[in-house]
């Protein structure tokens, strides 16, 4: 079976794409590696994890964080569910900077301000996230509609400041 990378923003209440025995045991470790991650209390809007889950139950973590501890902290709580076989923590923790902490102050406040966004906050894990590494702008996570996903593009996109903006939102629709 190929890998395939999930990323965490993901609806959980997907139904598996396999019906075999083996295809459910994995769809309950990939849901159990979410619930892990999202259990997470550091894991906020400015940070972004995804995993690669492999054929040998090896789970690949990637993504973007803000804090070492968060970094740490993911990989133990997936080496903690006993069908992880090993844990690769690739997750890179974005360089401190003050230009970089008021970009992402400047973008919350302009996506998050725009009609019907700020529903993207409340939950879990906020559904969209906002990395901000050397003056450029990635969004990530889910949102409902092409509409949302350009409102909260065009917000970031009027950060003063920013050198680029890369547009990561995905729309499923419910």
């Amino acid at each position: 079976m190929p890998s395939v990378l999930f990323a965490l923003s993901v609806c959980l209440s997907a139904a598996p794409q396999e019906k075999s025995d083996e295809g459910s045991d994995r769809w309950q470790l990939e849901l159990e590696i979410r619930k892990q991650l999202f259990r997470l209390v550091d894991y906020g809007v400015f940070d972004y994890m995804e995993f690669q889950l492999a054929g040998d139950n090896t789970v690949i973590l990637r993504g973007q964080v803000t804090t070492p501890t968060l970094k740490t902290n993911a990989a133990s709580a997936v080496r903690r569910i006993k069908e992880v076989s090993k844990v690769v923590n690739n997750i890179e923790v974005l360089p401190p900077s003050p230009t970089d902490d008021r970009i992402r102050r400047a973008a919350y406040e302009a996506i998050f301000s725009k009609t019907g966004m700020r529903r993207y906050t409340h939950g879990a894990s906020q559904s969209i996230h906002i990395i901000v590494k050397n003056g450029g702008i990635a969004l990530f996570g889910v949102v409902d509609s092409d509409a949302d996903r350009n409102a909260a593009y065009i917000a970031a996109r009027g950060i003063p400041g920013t050198f680029e903006i890369f547009n990561n939102l995905k729309v499923e629709k419910n």
